[in-house]
């Protein structure tokens, strides 16, 4: 059973407690809606594979990477991710720069996530990589899996403790390990990262960069919040005047 508690890393970033500070020393924080919410999982380095190269063995290694996001949004507010790699030697950079999960503001009403969970777990398999789309067919139909992650989206939009929450992400990804099959019993590195207060304080309106590391991997998460602009504070779009040339490269964001 994989131990995912071993090599584990774990931090929450408080955005209310930032708020309370900048309402202390600048006046009240920026009251501007939040528009979009975007994680992006930007890089995985191996630094030590921990397969000792033994000829005529390179040394390479066969590796998982399961990521789990929960939050507190309405809708969609669950996604499970998980890439396999094969042949990683020590220092190679994982071909991962993915948006693991995204909200947008579709309606006036809707509310941006109040809590995001994410959980990064790099795995090393002992037997050839099973293919992904099986493993994670076979998750799905799992009684277990469906209970867990019903029950989890019941909790996270209540005011439940964030030890409770983590407990239950690390029994799904207990469950998604088991029909990893044969594969070491500690990770290399396991991230549990809370964001809490999102949705209170315009502080957390912008770019907010995470890294975790041990002597075997370090991973580096952002997440981009960008506020909700009403219209009659969008940009004003002038028509061209009459004999004016077309811009043949126009801004792009």
């Amino acid at each position: 059973m994989l131990q995912f508690r071993q090599n584990l890393y774990t931090e929450e970033h408080n955005f209310s407690h930032e708020g309370q500070n900048a309402a202390a020393n600048n006046g009240e924080p920026s009251a501007a809606g939040i528009g979009t919410v975007e994680l992006r999982l930007s890089s995985v380095v191996v630094q030590d594979n921990n397969t000792p190269a033994i000829f005529p063995y390179p040394g390479y290694a066969k590796l998982y990477l399961l990521c789990i996001v929960a939050t507190s949004a309405a809708a969609g507010g669950y996604q499970l991710h998980l890439r396999s790699f094969d042949q990683v030697a020590d220092g190679d950079a994982l071909n991962m720069d993915k948006t693991i999960y995204y909200w947008k503001k579709d309606q006036p009403t809707e509310v941006a996530p109040v809590q995001i969970h994410v959980f990064t777990s790099l795995i090393k398999s002992k037997q050839p990589l099973r293919d992904v789309a099986a493993v994670l067919s076979e998750l799905y139909r799992d009684a277990s899996y469906k209970l867990l992650t019903a029950t989890l989206d019941k909790l996270i939009k209540g005011a439940t403790p964030i030890p409770d929450i983590s407990n239950l992400l690390f029994n799904i990804a207990g469950i998604a390990g088991k029909y990893l099959e044969k594969v070491d019993d500690r990770p290399l590195l396991t991230w549990y990262q809370s964001f809490t207060g999102v949705a209170a304080s315009g502080t957390v309106l912008g770019k907010t960069e995470k890294m975790a590391a041990n002597c075997y991997v370090t991973i580096n998460l952002s997440m981009v919040v960008r506020n909700d602009l009403p219209a009659a504070e969008e940009p004003r779009k002038e028509k061209p005047q009459a004999g004016s040339v077309p811009l043949l490269f126009p801004y792009q964001q």
